[in-house]
């Protein structure tokens, strides 16, 4: 939905309808949507958890905090924009370990 918003704010002056835009930015949403979460999302905790799980470790949660929070890391340059490191850290380590670990668990 903030995309939509996003296009409807960005297009003010556009001579399409308000509908059309919405329709335009929901059909370019659709099909973008699968391609990031399987490529981006399944294909990172799949091979890095994969890589960082040990057989002794029976339920994986070491591996699973650390997949998450080297996601975190990753998104690091995505979201600075001037922010200091030392901010914005922790919040990213404390936001894609707690959303990443039953990720990489299911």
């Amino acid at each position: 939905m903030l995309l939509v918003l996003f296009a409807f704010i960005a297009h003010r002056g556009d001579a399409l309808a308000p509908t059309s835009r919405i329709q335009t930015g929901v059909g370019s949403f659709l099909p973008y949507f699968p391609a990031v979460f399987i490529i981006e999302e399944v294909s990172f905790r799949g091979l890095l958890d994969a890589h960082l799980h040990r057989p002794e470790e029976p339920r994986g949660i070491v591996s699973a905090i650390s997949a998450s929070a080297l996601w975190g890391l990753w998104h690091y340059p995505i979201v600075s924009s001037g922010a200091r490191l030392s901010s914005i850290v922790p919040q990213l380590l404390m936001v894609h370990v707690l959303i990443g670990v039953p990720l990489s668990r299911a």
